[in-house]
């Protein structure tokens, strides 16, 4: 692995963004508003990467972008939308990344599907990253990359450089190094409202609960 951690005293700035313009097909209606415990799937979302983004937050909306805009009025958070995002998840990180301002030395790119994702494990990326600064940092389940991912800002050009519905999952593979951080709660993600009933299910969840 290569980098080393920052030796001044000021923390890096890490500016999040959260992808969350897909049409949700296989769900039926918009997923992410639909509710985990007392919270829409969004609102979960955004308010875990609000808690560890010192750069702050943009979440990417694209279909339903109305609704959802409206869902996040008041969270600690700032609205992009993608009129591109039937391409897929790359149109949506180059439009977060387009209306940030520069600054932010890496961005932590997340999915809003994924709601078994912790604070503390947003939080353990973060750290892992740091300590290896100069290469991203993933969720790694069974041996494989994942969102959510900390990419460093020298790999902008490559990140806008993006198409199509992959992701980061590119950038990931390509990198000479990557440090990986365990984390099974990443194999959770909503596609269907059966995969929705079965994590709320399994995490005991009740209403009022938000499970961060």
């Amino acid at each position: 692995m290569t980098g080393r951690p920052a030796e001044s005293d000021e923390a890096p700035v890490v500016a999040g963004i959260l992808l969350a313009a897909g049409g949700s097909t296989r769900f039926g209606q918009p997923k992410l508003l639909a509710e985990v415990g007392a919270v829409s799937l969004l609102v979960l979302a955004s308010r875990k990467l609000a808690a560890v983004c010192n750069g702050g937050v943009w979440v990417v909306i694209g279909a339903a972008h109305s609704t959802c805009a409206d869902a996040l009025a008041n969270e600690p958070v700032r609205t992009i939308y993608n009129p591109a995002w039937r391409e897929g998840m790359a149109a949506s990180l180059r439009q977060g990344l387009a209306a940030m301002s520069d600054g932010a030395d890496a961005f932590l790119l997340a999915l809003a599907d994924q709601p078994a994702i912790t604070v503390a494990d947003l939080s353990s990326l973060i750290e892992a990253w740091r300590i290896h600064s100069d290469e991203p940092a993933a969720a790694e389940v069974a041996g494989m990359l994942m969102a959510p991912a900390v990419v460093p800002a020298k790999l902008k050009p490559q990140l806008m450089a993006l198409r199509g519905d992959a992701g980061a999952r590119s950038i990931l593979r390509d990198a000479p190094a990557v440090s990986r951080v365990a984390m099974p709660s990443a194999s959770v993600d909503i596609d269907t409202p059966d995969d929705l009933k079965r994590y709320v299910a399994q995490a005991g969840l009740s209403p009022g609960d938000s499970s961060v």
